[in-house]
């Protein structure tokens, strides 16, 4: 009975000082020690939730509140609480320390923790912290984030600090076209050292899936393992590709916002004023002036002529038995819209629930036939 009444003692303890957050390590290998994680690793990650694959990426650098933007991350571990990041945003080489604690599986990194306990009264705590170890695939860098705060009065609670895994691959640094800087400029080296593209541009990326993003005078465009520009024009910035179905990469030019596939090929043009990068299912948002369109991966499914557009239909599984996408309004009607194109009255109703008329499927706008 008292054994009993210890441990029921000790839950209730733990629940009122609002701690109870348990975070596995599974996700980490049993590493020998730190410099097995020495090396070059992709600063993207995709976020997968529900087994579905998000397009927007996890950058390594937002975990160390780092708003650069690169495409890979030299991760050097000196000592035993020591971590070198180095890399380059843009043309300009940077680098980054910072300490933590070495623990059997990881090295674990705290930003910020905060804790107020008054036992079986009152708790508040709030804490971000990051651990960093081998991938128990072995193949990557497996890191965690533990980010949130909450607390207690009694037995109420509210908050919490739920933990999130990625896992960032491993890059090779030798290679049939590996990046390289000579005098200040850029171009790509095989596994003897030998160009293959001789040094000629501001920055050049590595490349993926048969192209690549270099700058030049000041302007980015992609080009082939030949080194022949395949963009069909040059822009501002290009972001790092997006490696989900249909490859592609996020453009700006003159202010203005678009998508292109590995051909260079515009599948958004850029005249976007804003665009939802964070494809859903698939599917995006952007807008021009002061209307919205919807685009799929493989280009524009709506022109911009919604005053609004709501998906969050697709949550949680994604278009239903029959591809709805988003709700939308135009001209002051209310529509529904499939992943064919076609859009869908509301019946007219004295209801709040409006029935849906099937039967009577339309194109909107310009949309593709």
């Amino acid at each position: 009975m008292n054994k009993s009444f210890a441990l029921f003692f000790l839950a209730l303890l733990s629940v009122s000082c609002g701690t109870m957050t348990i975070s596995k390590t599974s996700q980490f290998a049993k590493s020998p020690s730190l410099a097995t994680m020495n090396g070059a690793y992709s600063n993207r990650s995709c976020y997968v939730h529900d087994g579905q694959k998000w397009s927007n990426y996890i950058s390594i650098l937002d975990f160390f509140g780092i708003e650069d933007e690169t495409d890979d991350i030299a991760f050097a571990f000196e000592g035993p609480d020591k971590i070198r990041l180095t890399y380059y945003a843009d043309s300009i080489k940077k680098e980054a320390v910072f300490y933590g604690k070495v623990k059997r599986k990881f090295i674990e990194i705290t930003f910020h923790k905060d804790q107020f306990i008054i036992p079986l009264i009152y708790s508040r705590f709030s804490v971000d912290r990051i651990r960093i170890g081998v991938s128990a695939e072995g193949n990557g860098l497996a890191v965690e984030r533990l980010w949130g705060t909450g607390g207690n009065f009694l037995f109420i609670g509210a908050g919490g600090a739920p933990a999130s895994n990625y896992t960032f691959a491993r890059v090779s640094q030798s290679g049939s076209h590996t990046p390289v800087i000579e005098g200040g400029k850029w171009g790509y080296a095989d596994a003897l050292s030998e160009y293959v593209i001789h040094p000629q541009y501001e920055y050049a990326a590595r490349f993926e899936q048969g192209v690549a993003r270099v700058k030049s005078n000041g302007k980015w465009s992609l080009i082939n393992r030949d080194g022949e520009k395949i963009s069909r024009c040059e822009y501002d910035w290009i972001s790092p590709i997006d490696t989900l179905e249909s490859p592609h990469f996020i453009v700006q030019v003159g202010g203005k916002w678009g998508v292109i596939n590995r051909n260079g090929d515009q599948i958004i043009p850029t005249e976007c004023d804003e665009l939802n990068p964070s494809l859903r299912y698939g599917y995006s948002t952007f807008r021009i002036g002061e209307k919205y369109g919807v685009a799929s991966r493989e280009g524009v499914l709506y022109p911009a002529v919604f005053s609004d557009v709501n998906m969050s239909v697709l949550w949680p599984n994604g278009p239903n038995d029959r591809g709805i996408i988003a709700t939308v309004q135009k001209d002051g009607e209310k529509y529904v819209i499939d992943k064919d194109g076609y859009a869908y009255e509301f019946t007219k109703s004295l209801f709040a629930n409006q029935p849906i008329n099937w039967k009577n499927k339309m194109k909107i706008g310009n949309s593709p036939e």
